[in-house]
Formats: structure tokens, sequence, C-alpha cells
């Protein structure tokens, strides 16, 4: 396995691409920490993060850093609870929120709107954090716990599920208690169409608003093919307590699709076809510092129009939780 893994970091078809710290100022005081970032997205020059212990969004200002805050601490319409948020999904000016209280809220222009209680999620079940509405905004749907054999819930305002979206292979439950990449899927909505990536496995579904299927991709790759053999080997053996997703976010564009894959940006064509792969590595100072020069696996990476990317990882790297670099053109 290791010997796989320096291949891949010597391969002249991954391109490495250096990082950079992405810092800033919230009341004057400097922000390097934003643990738990279970999601960036960037919408009109602003990045989305989700800031540590703390039930807010920060939405920062890409040129100037400064922060705008969503949401606070609380119960009240409007309020996230006590703890970070679980997920968020961007769309336009729209905003939804899934906080620790199963509680889906929606922000249009960063003012609050409505909320209700998503009462089918089930938040024990580790499922992957991302999820989407509707572009006509008459449904919010959320990944589904699997044992539902659905990849996704749509439910409507009230928070009851009206639909159950795609199905899933046979699971043994036990096998659910240690292995949360089995239940993941990241959704997201583009004109008009819906992007299902199911994390434990390489295919990527496109359905169209009334969610019928109307194509499936599948994901090809070095980073794909390493952890479709793990997984196989280790997908029933309870000394594993846990396999990670092996696909841990998607991004849909005009051109592209953006699929990270083992902390690797694979840049595709709506085809499927594999343009690009890119790894990303520390600066020279951060090498000096640790002595060598080690790929950093991001969790999260969101794409500009402009060819910059910025990354978020779960826990930190040399006390830094946000990065940017330039892809290559």
């Amino acid at each position: 396995m290791l010997a796989i893994l320096l291949t891949l970091f010597v391969n002249g078809d991954l391109q490495e691409v250096t990082v950079h710290p992405f810092d800033f100022q919230v009341e004057n005081k400097p922000v390097t920490h934003v643990r738990e970032a279970w999601a960036t997205y960037y919408h009109e020059g602003r990045i989305v993060f989700i800031p540590q212990n703390e039930p807010v969004l920060l939405l920062v200002d890409e040129a100037t850093r400064d922060v705008v805050r969503i949401g606070k601490p609380g119960d009240g319409p409007g309020e996230l609870g006590i703890d970070n948020p679980r997920a968020i999904s961007v769309q336009g000016d729209s905003m939804w929120v899934l906080d620790r209280r199963n509680r889906a809220s929606l922000f249009v222009n960063g003012r609050f709107q409505t909320s209700f209680s998503v009462k089918s999620y089930q938040i024990a079940a580790n499922s992957y954090p991302k999820y989407g509405f509707a572009h006509n905004e008459l449904f919010v749907v959320i990944p589904a716990f699997p044992a539902s054999q659905a990849l996704a819930n749509v439910y409507d305002y009230e928070g009851n599920v009206v639909q159950r979206v795609g199905e899933i292979m046979p699971i043994d439950p036990e096998i659910l208690q240690w292995n949360p990449a089995i239940n993941n899927t990241i959704w997201n909505h583009f004109q008009g169409k819906w992007y299902c990536l199911m994390a434990y496995r390489p295919y990527i579904r496109i359905y169209n608003d009334q969610f019928k299927l109307e194509k499936e991709i599948l994901v090809k790759g070095p980073e794909v093919d390493i952890f479709e053999k793990r997984f196989h080997e280790l997908e029933r053996d309870p000394n594993f307590p846990e396999i990670r997703p092996h696909f841990t976010d998607l991004q849909v564009t005009p051109d592209h699709l953006y699929v990270v894959c083992q902390g690797v940006l694979y840049r595709m064509d709506h085809q499927g076809n594999v343009l690009s792969r890119t790894g990303f590595f520390p600066d020279n100072d951060l090498v000096k510092e640790i002595g060598w020069r080690p790929r950093i696996e991001f969790s999260h990476a969101t794409v500009t129009e402009k060819g910059k990317v910025y990354l978020g990882t779960v826990g930190s790297y040399k006390d830094h939780d946000l990065w940017y670099a330039d892809l290559p053109k």
C-alpha cells in the first residue's frame, strides 16, 4: 500500500499545487481554526465556513476578508442550537442550514425565512452532511439513513417525507455500526438537475427536478482504485471501526465536475472523463518547519470561476484549517 501511495505522489499525471493558509479576522482577532469544517462554498466573492463549536456560519469576503455571521446560539427562529451546524447548502441567495437538533433552517440574503424539524434524518448514523434543496424551492433533499434503502429523502416545509429518491444495495445493519462510509451521499443541484455522488461507490447519478434518473457517471482514477480495493477488503472486518468515505466533495459548474477523492481534486467533464488530478502540498516555509513535503488531504474544495480553489479539512493541519491555491491553467 505504501508503495502505491508513493507512486501516486510522483505520478506525472498528478499536478502538484502549493497551498497557502487562508486566515481572516473576527472582531480584530485573527482566525486560523475553523474546526469541523464540514463544507466550503463560494458565492459572489464570499467563502462560507462553519466555525469551531459555535452555532453560526461565517461568510468571508474573498478580497477584504471581512466576516458576515449568519445564525446565533439558541433554540428560537433563526437560531442554530449550541454547537456548530451539521451541514449547509448554498444556492443563489438562499442557504439551508441543518443543525444538530435535526432542524433545517432557510436563510435568504442572510435573513431567516423558515425552518422545520427533519423527523426521519438520523444524525447518529454519521451520514455525510451535505444536502441540497430543489430549484423551485418546494422541497428539501437530505441524505437518507441507508436502512431506508434510499439515497435521499425529499421533505416538504413541514418536515414530512414526500418522496424517497434512489435505491441503494442491501446492507447488513451490523456493518452500519462501524462503516459510516457506506451511507454517504453528496447532493448538488445545478441548472435544473440533481447530482448525487455516492461516497461509498464511484458513481455520480444525475436526476431531473422530478428525481427521475437520467444518467450515471462512473468516476475512474488511481485514488478511486486504491479505495475500492481497501473498501472491499475491510467492508466486513469488525477489527476496523471505520472506513472513511473516498469521495468527500462534489461541485458542478457549466463545464466541469469537481470531485475530491482521497484529498485529490479530480476535474472532469460532464461525460465523466477525468481532465486533471491535483494534489495539494505546503509552501516552502512549512516544508522547512516540518522537514519534508507531505501531500495534504483536504476534505473539501470549492473552485471559483477564476481558477482559485478554497480548501477545508476536518481538524487542522499545522494550526490552520482553511487554505487556498491557484489551480494550473
